[in-house]
């Protein structure tokens, strides 16, 4: 019944992993607290889940962490927002040329996955500068992320 009603309501296929989006990078951002291996630590973390709604696992590496939060969200705000305001209406001036919200929002998602990818180096110079720029991006286009 749950299918047909999902089917019937056009919804997408339900995430494995309970993020949808995520399961679209090559790597996973929460690897620790997803596996099915047995850790100490699990039942820490679903009490701290109960509690705060994540566990510390998501604070060993807040650039991980800051990524895949702010990957699903502009995601879905492109998917859902993207219908609702004209995402080519604010312009942006980064690097010395012109670009829309959708523009920069898609660099950001490309930087993502990039910094989620098997290709992604930290120790080469060029690599980090191009992901550390996200956040860059992020407060240019801040200000209009709203529907």
């Amino acid at each position: 019944m749950e299918l047909e009603y999902q089917l019937q309501m056009n919804i997408p296929q339900l995430s494995k992993t309970g993020h949808a989006y995520l399961d679209e990078l090559e790597k996973d951002p929460y690897p620790f607290s997803k596996s099915n291996s047995y850790d100490h630590r699990k039942e820490r973390w679903a009490e701290q889940k109960r509690i705060y709604g994540f566990d510390d696992s998501e604070t060993w590496d807040l650039s991980s962490t800051f990524y895949a939060w702010l990957y699903e969200r502009l995601r879905m705000y492109v998917d859902i927002g993207g219908e609702i305001v004209n995402l080519d209406f604010h312009k942006f001036e980064f690097k010395g040329h012109t670009y829309t919200q959708l523009e920069l929002i898609n660099e950001i998602l490309e930087r993502i996955r990039f910094y989620f990818s098997d290709s992604y180096d930290d120790f080469d110079e060029e690599y980090t500068r191009y992901v550390y720029e996200v956040g860059e991006i992020w407060a240019l286009i801040l200000p209009a992320m709203w529907w």
